[in-house]
């Protein structure tokens, strides 16, 4: 028997049962290595998860913009996740897409724009600040014209428009009258 490269070669037998149980012993080998390696590259990440789940300083422009909005940081869930679409294995591998939600208004923000996950995040909070704002602005204007609504109905008439009205009731009641009463037959 003759070996080479891993392979077993029998000129007498393609496989002998010494061959088998090197092959059976050999993937043993392989599958305990996997799962070994396999258990260090979870508690990497797990470890490297912790890491960016405790707080990271946000840039002054950014933390300016969320005083403003009177945000704070840790409304907002921050999550590292791998990217999709195209740019190849690279973007499939990497976790540089940064999603952003924040937890009081439901407002979610992923980006995944640039190929660094440091340049992402500062987009993504950057995205989260101005629609917050947008939604701000909204709720303001809604509310500018509730009131100005509110305003409208309760200010008095003008002459002409009361003159306007009882024309207008006027002209109604004369059509009516042209009706007539309804006849059984």
């Amino acid at each position: 028997m003759r070996t080479g490269k891993g392979r077993c070669f029998s000129f007498s037998h393609s496989y002998s049962s010494s061959c088998s149980e090197f092959w059976i012993r050999r993937v043993r080998v392989r599958v305990s290595e996997r799962l070994a390696e396999a258990d260090r590259t979870r508690l990497r990440r797990k470890s490297f998860a912790e890491k960016k789940r405790g707080h990271m300083e946000l840039p002054t422009q950014i933390q300016d913009k969320l005083d403003a909005l009177g945000v704070r940081a840790r409304e907002v869930t921050e999550r590292f996740v791998r990217g999709s679409g195209p740019g190849g294995q690279k973007i499939n591998k990497t976790s540089s897409t940064v999603h952003l939600r924040h937890e009081p208004t439901g407002v979610e923000v992923r980006v995944q724009r640039e190929r660094s996950q440091a340049a992402n995040r500062e987009l993504a909070w950057s995205d989260l600040c101005e629609k917050l704002l947008e939604r701000a602005r909204a709720a303001e204007r809604a509310r500018q014209q509730a009131v100005a609504k509110a305003k409208r109905r309760a200010r008095p008439k003008s002459q002409r428009q009361k003159m306007l009205q009882v024309a207008a009731k006027r002209r109604q009641s004369a059509s009516k009258a042209l009706r007539g009463k309804v006849r059984e037959e």
